[in-house]
């Protein structure tokens, strides 16, 4: 019988610690602070209920944490890896464009600084132009140039 009032009593101190006051003041500055002692006669207890934490659900909530960090790290990488592909493609267009207007630019300057110019024929002989044609031929290689470079250049 003993050992019975003993344990009974044993529970009733434990429970008593699980369901320690806590109270609530405003300080002089207008902080409002919580503690398990009061630091004023102006302490207000609060009633702050207690149980046992769930630990499954605990379990539970953060595997869904983890998964949905996983998730976003997953999205982020693919994120940054489009981008990476996306500037890789921006990369390789403005070379070519750079290669392409260096070549007008070349037909160009050939163009302009050539005393004659010719095509090649069907039998792979050269045909001289004509100044009117020369003429033509040079204005089209300035629109060709200015097409591919921006009339900038």
């Amino acid at each position: 019988m003993l050992v019975r009032i003993a344990a009974v009593l044993g529970l009733m101190v434990v429970s008593l610690a699980a369901s320690a006051d806590v109270y609530k003041w405003v300080d002089a500055q207008g902080r409002t602070h919580y503690s398990d002692r009061p630091d004023s006669y102006n302490a207000e207890r609060l009633a702050v209920a207690s149980r046992r934490t769930n630990s499954s659900a605990v379990s539970e909530r953060n595997t869904e944490e983890q998964e949905q960090r996983q998730r976003a790290d997953a999205q982020s990488t693919e994120q940054r890896r489009e981008q990476s592909s996306t500037q890789s493609v921006r990369d390789d267009v403005a070379k070519t464009r750079d290669k392409q207007c260096k070549e007008a630019q070349e037909q160009y300057r050939v163009a302009i600084e050539s005393q004659k110019l010719y095509r090649v024929g069907k039998d792979g002989e050269r045909e001289y132009l004509t100044s009117a044609e020369i003429d033509e031929a040079r204005l089209n290689a300035r629109r060709a140039r200015d097409q591919v470079c921006g009339s900038s250049s």
